[in-house]
């Protein structure tokens, strides 16, 4: 059965910007002045180990009383809320389908498309699509992108939210969004234009790597390094080990997506995610290591955010998720 969760469909409610992942739970929610936004409220908490399984909810209470304490240190009055779905639980294919088609036919083509394919039941799985644009390979055809993920993963984020009285509006993928807000955060994003731009997503439960032009996920893969939790950081040494992994697992995923693309290289690098503990000089290590220019995204430094504590401020790579859903508000 076809059932839609919004990931691509637009929005004009404001949502509170929820981000649920081994890493912790961070909350946003911003307000509009102008052109430009403001924080207006703001927390993080860090999750005990153990709370998730392979991806999923494993320890509903303890994730449910996290988030209970989120919500009260932030203190936001907004129930509508927008989450996403890492996107390792996600399966996603582009389709080429006639240009003539109306959106029942696309979506009956789709689903179709999706029972002969995708490794699961449609009973077990919730399916989206959207249409990326015109075709280049195939003339009066459009590229269609398919989304599928399966209804236990979306379903254990409604609870978790209802449990705290809140409304989930959006259920979205988390490359989704974060690549779309790098549009507002890039600030070289007209140099940038018609150039391939990385983001490489730093997590405890897996990384991946994104490949973006011109807004669009062009190329991704997961890598094959997972963070440690801050209390296992022992030393400098241990430190360094991860940083130089990283490193060696980047430069293998971007020369994949040199060898299968039409593009040579990206012309800038962001580093997001839960890496405090890996240094503040980790993008002048990394632009070193793999000899592309590299930044950390800060979602705060293009708005106003007075009441916002140092900490917070210093762990700006790892909100920006939470920023990006939080800015489903503004969807136009």
């Amino acid at each position: 059965m076809f059932s839609v969760r919004s990931w691509f469909r637009r929005h004009h409610t404001p949502v509170l910007g929820i981000d649920v992942s081994p890493a912790g739970i961070r909350i946003m929610e911003l307000v509009r002045e102008g052109k430009n936004f403001r924080v207006a409220h703001c927390a993080q908490e860090s999750v005990p180990a153990g709370t998730f399984r392979d991806g999923s909810f494993s320890q509903m209470e303890l994730l449910t009383e996290s988030l209970r304490r989120t919500l009260k240190r932030s203190g936001p009055r907004l129930r509508t809320a927008a989450m996403a779905l890492p996107s390792g639980t996600v399966i996603k294919k582009k389709l080429t389908l006639p240009a003539s088609m109306y959106d029942e036919e696309l979506e009956m083509q789709v689903e179709a498309e999706a029972s002969q394919t995708l490794p699961f039941s449609l009973d077990d799985i919730s399916l989206d699509f959207a249409t990326v644009g015109p075709s280049a390979t195939h003339e009066g055809y459009v590229d269609v992108m398919l989304v599928a993920a399966r209804k236990e993963r979306i379903d254990e984020r409604f609870t978790l939210a209802e449990t705290m009285g809140l409304r989930p509006l959006v259920i979205d993928i988390e490359s989704q969004v974060m690549t779309a807000s790098l549009g507002l955060l890039d600030s070289d994003r007209d140099t940038h234009h018609n150039q391939p731009v990385a983001l490489l997503q730093l997590c405890t439960d897996g990384s991946h790597c994104y490949v973006m032009l011109n807004g669009l996920v062009i190329f991704e893969r997961e890598m094959g390094l997972s963070l440690p939790r801050f209390d296992q950081e022992k030393s400098r040494a241990a430190m360094e080990s991860i940083r130089e992994a990283i490193c060696q697992e980047l430069t293998r995923a971007l020369q994949l997506f040199s060898t299968s693309t039409r593009h040579s290289r990206v012309a800038h690098l962001y580093v997001a995610g839960s890496i405090q503990a890996l240094g503040a000089d980790l993008a002048t290590f990394v632009e070193h290591q793999v000899g592309i220019p590299c930044s950390l995204p800060d979602p705060f430094a293009c708005m106003h955010a007075p009441s916002m504590d140092v900490q917070l401020r210093e762990d700006a790579p790892a909100f920006l998720v939470a920023c990006s859903l939080a800015l489903r508000s503004f969807s136009t």
